[in-house]
């Protein structure tokens, strides 16, 4: 046992002064300018981190008003779930929930995840989509399997992965990347139809919840001052092979970076041009190495993206539209949960029998967002609620399980849409987050011109 963490550590300092070297060598062609420390304020009264996560309310008159845009186009969309070992057992309802036909589906299986159970759980999504003894369909792709590690570079690499797929096989307009433990709140349509709205079209509107600029530095420097390195870079196909080790290795390539790491949601709503910005602009292959050893790179790789270009700053709408909730009920047996969002449909987490707090369901059945997270059990009554009174389970509503099942309530399902349009109606009159973003990028070469969407035929 010691040779072996012996070994580890060897390897861990090997790995951490090879990127010293690296980092070291990005630095002698860097710009020697002096440094100046950038902040991004908002023009709004709300901070972003506010408007990502207060109680969404309306005005009377706002809530008798039908919204600006429901019309009946729809827009193709491209979905990226990735699989955990925790949450693989909730795929196949996740998957017929979301699905459509015209839409294209990227599904990712963590290594840490055993090979048979992966074989019955794609078998199952397969007959929950078409039917018992199917097979997927052809628009679900598969990625190949690869460690990922949680907090890790390696979860940014396999979302930009799903990206590649999606940019190769497919037509589409939005990207949107989701954990199995998601599960929408909208039909699979309703989505389409909200994300074609021709306003969004015009903005070219990238959703993503930023938090308030004010934490930006003291978060970049928590997470990537030393050296933290993701051992599942290692190319080797074992689930072993999927952790963190830290280093005290100072990271001399954040120390002098001379533009802004933000931070933000690691869910997004990405638009195609976006997305293929991310994955081959000169600057994000540098970001990409900035931010390749820190911690929880996912919340920052794609906002410093955004944030840092004089193009797409003005595109986003500061939500990433999932509810998701922090803390537990007052009553529930656990109220804290750390780092992680709240499971919801766990018991220790549901408010007490006495407990006027009102239920998930009650705040689910007001919810303008497009999912919720988490959830553990793909039998759980909360997801039958979900379906009878949000997405209409697809037109009907089968016993999942041997539970749920119910008629589902149309004039609910319909008025969730219509909520999730004025949501957006919200968003839109908040006005331009990066107005003072073009403060941080003023001085640098301006990127091309945001290029018009065009059709890649479907192979």
């Amino acid at each position: 046992m010691r040779c072996r963490l012996g070994h580890r550590r060897a390897t861990a300092t090997a790995i951490a002064a090879l990127a010293g070297v690296v980092a070291a060598l990005f630095l002698s062609h860097a710009d020697a300018a002096p440094r100046r420390e950038k902040r991004v304020s908002t023009s709004v009264k709300e901070s972003p981190l506010q408007a990502c996560h207060r109680d969404f309310t309306v005005t009377d008159e706002e809530a008798s008003a039908p919204p600006k845009s429901m019309g009946a186009d729809e827009v193709d969309l491209a979905y990226f779930i990735q699989v955990a070992p925790s949450s693989a057992v909730l795929v196949p309802r996740l998957l017929r929930a979301v699905y459509h036909p015209s839409n294209f589906y990227v599904l990712h299986f963590d290594t840490k995840i055993p090979s048979e159970t992966v074989d019955a759980v794609v078998a199952d999504a397969a007959a929950a989509v078409r039917g018992a003894g199917s097979e997927l369909p052809s628009n679900v792709h598969l990625l190949p399997r690869e460690p990922v590690t949680y907090r890790g570079i390696t979860a940014v690499l396999n979302t930009l992965s799903a990206i590649e797929a999606s940019l190769r096989h497919a037509s589409w307009r939005y990207f949107l990347n989701l954990s199995a433990a998601d599960y929408p709140l909208l039909s699979a349509g309703a989505t389409r139809r909200l994300l074609s709205r021709p306003d969004l079209r015009t903005r070219r509107a990238n959703f993503l919840s930023l938090h308030p600029s004010s934490t930006w530095a003291s978060a970049a420097a928590g997470r990537f001052s030393r050296l933290t390195v993701d051992v599942g870079l290692s190319f080797s196909p074992s689930a072993n092979h999927s952790v963190l080790v830290p280093t005290t290795v100072r990271n001399p390539a954040v120390a002098a970076l001379n533009v802004t790491l933000a931070k933000g949601s690691a869910w997004m709503v990405l638009t195609r041009p976006f997305c293929d910005h991310a994955l081959t602009s000169s600057f994000a292959r540098k970001a990409l190495l900035a931010l390749g050893n820190g911690l929880s790179a996912a919340e920052h790789y794609f906002p410093t993206l955004l944030v840092n270009s004089d193009v797409y700053a003005r595109t986003v709408l500061p939500h990433s539209l999932r509810a998701v909730y922090w803390a537990a009920a007052p009553g529930a047996a656990h109220k804290t949960v750390g780092q992680h969002p709240v499971t919801l449909d766990a018991p220790e987490h549901a408010p007490a029998a006495n407990d006027p707090t009102p239920s998930w369901e009650t705040r689910l059945s007001k919810s303008p967002y497009l999912f919720a997270r988490k959830f553990s059990s793909p039998d759980s009554p909360l997801l039958a609620y979900i379906d009878r009174c949000a997405n209409g389970g697809g037109g009907a509503v089968p016993a999942w399980g041997g539970r749920g099942g119910g008629k589902v309530d149309w004039a609910a399902v319909r008025e969730g849409e219509r909520r999730a349009h004025r949501h957006v109606d919200w968003l839109m009159r908040l006005g331009t987050i990066p107005e003072s973003t073009e403060k941080v990028t003023r001085g640098r070469q301006s990127p091309t011109p945001m290029p018009t969407p065009t059709p890649t035929p479907r192979r």
